[in-house]
């Protein structure tokens, strides 16, 4: 719109003057924006490359192929899963289509929405879509009412900051083998996944719940229900062979496996775990903790914790780790394997260390409870041997303190002295559980360890150090006295 003819000539010019940058500026901002938007469409196309681009032979996740239309957004892609040899998913896949070579394979569509200059302040491009079950798995799980499995959302981050929000679909219906024979059933309720990275390496944030899953085998070898398991994950990333974890939590409500030699039930598991690098060393901290368990119909324990803290030498521990994860489970040892891990784990033992159980406890409402502390330590020796001499123990440090209730003990010797006659009366059972418990009683009353018994508690106690166990201060024994007379 021209300036008004009325208006002074100086006004008239800066009006045109302003009018004209406002223009540009407009042009420059749609020109920029567009620049961005084909910025981001490479940058999706360059990440499908480079995924295509991987060894599609290894172990993991792969893209076949990728189609991708920068006019429409529309993707097209396949993709391969191949799992790692002989683990539990390689072994239940191997079984389902009865070949020694299981993978995957599962074509999907998905829309590209790239952004433009708002993108640079995080988010380029989210890519949704969903994945399609395969024939194969159409004929393994014939009962899916949906066309895709799995729906996902994927934002490309600017900085590498990627997240993922994978939600899966439930089924309830049967199990066919690879002839098509029914051989069970299974069902499960909507699944979902979260992560962002905090960059290419590192995930920042990972959470991931599963309320239900049920499988049962046709011939009944097999019901199993697994319920309320989720899973949360703060900063983790993989150094060698260490996965280094800034705090997790993985929860389960509750489980329950029928099998024709026994079932088992376990309820409200809880895991909290941590750890991090300190200068030149590798802190770790887990927590776990058990509700109910039963065990063939008979109760096992009604709550059971402990908690577990190590301090060991990082760079070695990564190279032992990463060693250890490089060799072939199903193969054996060679030599030259068994003597690279020996000096592996000398070279972690020459920088000391420690592992401490700072708590266990398992607690049944009527028999009583056990509980106790454990802790064993090995101090810095750049001569440390694993065939050393006995004078090596010198190094080793460390203590237990274990308090038990009688009828706890008692209650273990009941359950293993059936499990060896299975057909003995009770009335038989019950003399043979007190003349076992009779005679670890005159056991237990000449161990120097035992420092308290009333009221059917009974509480050990040992120190180590030097080689020598002592009592409350009190030396009981000198290990290396005793290991010299062999």
């Amino acid at each position: 719109m021209a300036p008004p003819s009325n208006m002074p000539p100086a006004r008239q010019r800066t009006a045109l003057i302003i009018l004209a940058l406002l223009l540009i500026l407009a042009v420059i901002v749609l020109g920029a924006n567009h620049l961005v938007h084909r910025a981001a469409a490479q940058e999706v196309e360059a990440t499908l490359q480079a995924w295509q681009d991987q060894d599609t032979d290894t172990p993991g996740l792969h893209l076949r192929w990728a189609d991708y239309d920068r006019a429409t957004g529309e993707l097209q892609y396949r993709l391969r899963y191949i799992p790692e040899a002989h683990g539990p998913v390689w072994e239940l896949l191997a079984d389902l289509q009865d070949t020694r070579t299981p993978r995957l394979e599962t074509s999907g569509t998905a829309q590209v929405t790239t952004r433009g200059l708002a993108g640079l302040l995080g988010t380029i491009a989210r890519v949704e879509g969903g994945l399609t079950l395969s024939d194969t798995w159409r004929s393994i799980l014939p009962d899916f009412e949906d066309d895709d499995w799995l729906r996902y959302q994927v934002d490309v981050h600017t900085r590498g900051r990627h997240q993922a929000a994978l939600s899966g679909i439930a089924y309830a219906g049967r199990i066919l083998d690879a002839q098509g024979e029914r051989t069970g059933e299974a069902s499960w309720r909507p699944w979902s996944l979260h992560a962002r990275l905090a960059n290419e390496d590192r995930l920042a944030h990972l959470e991931a719940s599963l309320p239900r899953l049920w499988l049962r085998e046709q011939d009944g070898d097999l019901d199993a229900l697994l319920e309320d398991l989720s899973l949360w994950l703060e900063d983790a990333m993989l150094d060698g062979g260490l996965v280094i974890v800034g705090d997790s939590r993985l929860s389960l409500g509750h489980l329950s496996v029928e099998e024709p030699e026994g079932t088992l039930s376990l309820k409200q598991l809880a895991m909290n775990w941590n750890n991090h690098r300190d200068g030149d060393r590798f802190r770790d901290r887990m927590a776990f903790s058990l509700g109910r368990v039963s065990l063939n119909g008979e109760r096992v324990v009604d709550q059971a914790q402990f908690q577990l803290s190590s301090d060991l030498g990082y760079e070695v521990l990564r190279d032992l780790a990463a060693l250890a994860n490089n060799l072939d489970p199903e193969a054996d040892l060679t030599r030259q394997d068994e003597e690279r891990l020996e000096r592996a784990f000398t070279a972690l033992l020459r920088q000391g260390g420690e592992i401490i159980l700072e708590q266990v406890s398992v607690a049944r409402d009527d028999t009583g409870a056990l509980s106790g502390q454990v802790s064993l330590g090995l101090r810095e020796d750049p001569d440390f041997e694993l065939d050393g001499e006995l004078q090596q123990l010198h190094n080793l440090y460390g203590g237990l303190r274990l308090t038990f209730d009688e009828p706890l003990v008692q209650s273990i010797m009941e359950r293993s002295l059936r499990a060896q006659w299975p057909h003995v009366s009770e009335a038989h059972l019950a003399q043979m559980v007190e003349q076992q418990w009779r005679e670890w009683s005159v056991i237990l009353g000449m161990m120097p360890f035992v420092t308290e018994w009333e009221d059917q508690r009974v509480t050990l106690a040992l120190e180590l150090e030097d080689g020598v166990l002592k009592v409350e201060g009190r030396q009981v024994m000198n290990l290396r006295d005793l290991m010299g007379m062999f």
